[in-house]
């Protein structure tokens, strides 16, 4: 495995379990006001996150052995991409269910 994406992976593991100890380091979460803050089911907001972080970092690892052993190593690298950008697009549009604003 890549030293590089293998230190990715284990970087949104150790994400998830960070945002689940600290929700301000959630971008959005960490500038409302108070009174906005009252409005967002903060337990499951860290629950989503930390789920969706270790997932993507779970996932790169097992993408990864899959592509080289399977795959041209021309292409190795791209289930990479996919798994980070839509494990993203998951976790922002998911975590909007947690927020009674309208």
């Amino acid at each position: 495995m890549d030293s590089g994406q293998l230190a990715l992976a284990f970087f949104f593991m150790a994400l998830g379990v960070l945002v689940y100890r600290f929700p301000n380091l959630l971008a959005g979460y960490n500038t409302m006001s108070e009174e906005d803050k009252a409005k967002v089911d903060v337990e499951g907001l860290k629950k989503w996150s930390r789920n969706v972080f270790v997932i993507i970092g779970v996932l790169l690892i097992l993408s990864n052995y899959v592509s080289h052993s399977f795959a041209d190593p021309n292409y190795a690298d791209y289930p990479f991409y996919v798994i980070v950008v839509v494990g993203l697009v998951i976790l922002i549009a998911g975590a909007q269910k947690f927020s009674a604003r309208k």
